[in-house]
């Protein structure tokens, strides 16, 4: 998930009680005005039909996005992806209904009350959120459109007036709100990223991992994926003789070829020093391809760099190991690794210098 989609599901995640409350809200108190309007027609006169449809219609519109809400609320993705498309047409449509309520309410008294206007305005763009940009393109319109209720019911320069003070609450003062909401989410996100993720390498970090195992140990069983332990080969030769900016560097060198190598189908794990893991969730044959890669990359960073970039690495396909535990797993990959590094250091005539 990227930076962009993970601040769209915090702001939609930290709307959703407010949305089925406020929305709840609107169910009860239009019902009732539907109610009302039976009980006493003469107070809307011959604009009666036209109240009564106005208050089904809202409610059935309420009513349609609780639903939607419903049906997306297990699936994260499909969420964002819908409620983008979803809420800038919700707020589009009670928008323009406070403006037709509005105006209905002007034709039956003779006076205009844009109190239900301004709650609207005030709330309907915090609940359903939506971009700034957007926000601001839907209520100029509805302005305009309350501006033209002004000019109908009083004179020229009283609408202009109120006009401009419903740009200042909607273009000002909910943009900086709508603003400061994106911004806040913002700073959760990257914080809760400080906290999940290593600083050198961008993965994930060694707390993240023990979670994940124990997860995998949990609810994994039966599933197909493939545990892949990587180690860098020479990084306590190359902080000794080179310094510890060199060794920080081929580490960044070596995050970089993973992931190319593995990519968006993997988590990636720093849990040591020159240690890696990456979880596959591929099969077999795709992932011969991804090591096909990491030879490549590693040794086009080389050359680049001038500096020896080799990783060894041990697998195992889960399926392979039923009935074994996630640390069996563990276990056995890290073992496989070992073997590949001593391998490593006898071909190359290399004294091991354990960390």
């Amino acid at each position: 998930m990227d930076k962009k989609t993970a601040i769209l599901k915090e702001l939609y995640n930290s709307s959703k009680k407010y949305i089925g409350f406020v929305v709840g809200m609107i169910l009860p108190i239009e019902a009732g005005m539907t109610i009302f309007s039976f009980v006493n027609p003469s107070f809307y006169n011959e604009n009666v039909i036209y109240h009564r449809i106005m208050y089904v219609i809202i409610m059935t519109v309420a009513v349609s996005y609780l639903l939607i809400l419903m049906l997306i609320k297990r699936d994260p993705d499909h969420r964002i992806r819908y409620l983008n498309i979803i809420n800038p047409i919700m707020l589009a449509v009670f928008l323009c209904w406070s403006v037709f309520a509005t105006l209905f309410e002007s034709m039956t008294s003779g006076k205009v009350d844009v109190m239900v206007y301004i709650i609207c305005s005030l709330a309907l763009p915090v609940i359903f959120i939506t971009p700034p940009k957007v926000f601001m393109a839907i209520n100029i319109v509805t302005d305009l459109a309350m501006l033209a209720i002004y000019a109908r019911y009083f004179e020229t320069a009283g609408a202009l007036i109120n006009f401009v003070i419903f740009l200042f609450f909607q273009v000002v003062i909910e943009r900086s709100i709508l603003i400061l909401r994106y911004k806040m989410a913002t700073r959760i996100i990257e914080e809760k990223e400080y906290a999940e993720k290593d600083v050198m390498t961008g993965f994930y970090n060694r707390r993240i991992y023990e979670f994940d195992m124990d997860k995998l140990e949990d609810d994994g069983n039966g599933k197909e994926w493939i545990y892949i332990s990587l180690d860098i080969n020479g990084l306590k030769e190359i902080n000794d003789n080179h310094g510890h900016a060199a060794g920080d560097k081929l580490i960044k060198g070596a995050a970089e070829c993973m992931e190319k190598s593995f990519g968006n189908e993997s988590r990636l794990y720093r849990i040591g020093g020159d240690e890696f893991v990456a979880l596959l969730f591929k099969d077999k044959e795709e992932m011969m391809k991804d090591f096909e890669i990491l030879e490549a990359e590693t040794a086009k960073w080389s050359r680049e760099n001038g500096m020896s970039l080799t990783i060894s690495h041990g697998f195992i396909k889960v399926r392979s190991y039923d009935g074994y535990s996630v640390r069996d797993v563990i276990k056995a990959a890290d073992k496989l690794m070992y073997e590949a590094k001593d391998r490593y250091y006898r071909e190359n005539g290399i004294e091991r210098r354990r960390a």
